[in-house]
């Protein structure tokens, strides 16, 4: 049977303080290094101006940097604990006109219909968070305009990381849980959550009856995922060479569908 998450590890302060996470995920390098390749993605496609839907936002980091350029978005998640912090941010940084806050999870994507923006983002895996992906590329199809852009991060069905680190501990049932079918119970933050694991051609393929694929490259192929965060450590200037490798691979190169996450781009088919 496969289960749809409900970004439980989201949703419950609970389970851990919303605040204190985001201050230690924030500033790994490893995160700081992901969002900048994420964000140079966005401002290959999106002006000053533009209106985007953020899906699964979290604590609001790509939300805010792309306000703080003059773009509209309206942030969404599932958690009420994600929604306030978003909104402390908001309110500290004055970028209320152009960050609005959403409560709002996956499954109910169709309360927005009769709205149209100009594109979509979703980072760290907030489709993810869903095992119906089908019905989400229908949702967006009826919020993007013709010509739009979407931007969605995805934790791909295989991390080279992961795997060797669940084989060198002799795991061998965990190593290539991404692969299984109906999704993995994992632990998230305390949280013990379903999440599912996408290839890009999987994504290409379900959003194809609306979308074009432009684009996508691999994030954390060489490179250390910041949930790696002792082995970075371990590995000292051992990273450079490492972010290097990631940062010179061919666009064409096969390996960009075997990266911790993925970014792809899709257009929203129709003449703008």
């Amino acid at each position: 049977m496969m289960h749809e998450i409900t970004s439980t590890y989201r949703g419950s302060r609970s389970t851990f303080d919303v605040e204190t996470y985001d201050h230690e995920h924030e500033s790994l390098f490893p995160t700081k290094r992901i969002r900048k390749i994420v964000w140079s993605i966005y401002y290959k496609y999106f002006k000053q101006g533009d209106s985007l839907l953020e899906l699964n936002c979290g604590t609001g980091a790509d939300a805010l940097e792309l306000a703080s350029n003059g773009i509209y978005v309206t942030a969404t998640d599932a958690s009420v604990e994600m929604m306030s912090v978003v909104r402390k941010k908001v309110t500290a940084t004055a970028l209320h006109q152009f960050v609005f806050p959403l409560h709002l999870p996956l499954s109910r994507l169709r309360t927005l219909y009769g709205r149209q923006y100009d594109g979509v983002i979703s980072s760290f895996g907030g489709l993810n968070c869903t095992n119906q992906l089908h019905q989400v590329a229908h949702d967006l199809a009826m919020l993007v305009k013709p010509g739009g852009i979407i931007v969605l991060s995805i934790l791909s069905k295989f991390s080279f990381w992961e795997t060797i680190s669940f084989l060198l501990r002799g795991e061998w049932n965990r190593a290539f849980r991404r692969r299984l079918p109906d999704g993995v119970l994992t632990k998230m933050k305390g949280e013990l959550v379903w999440a599912h694991y996408y290839s890009p051609a999987q994504i290409r393929t379900t959003f194809a009856p609306h979308f074009d694929c432009v684009e996508h490259r691999g994030i954390n192929i060489f490179s250390l995922p910041p949930t790696s965060i002792k082995i970075y450590r371990l590995l000292g200037r051992m990273n450079r060479l490492l972010e290097y490798l990631d940062d010179h691979l061919p666009p064409g190169s096969g390996l960009h569908s075997f990266g911790n996450h993925f970014t792809i781009v899709l257009r929203r088919k129709g003449v703008a």
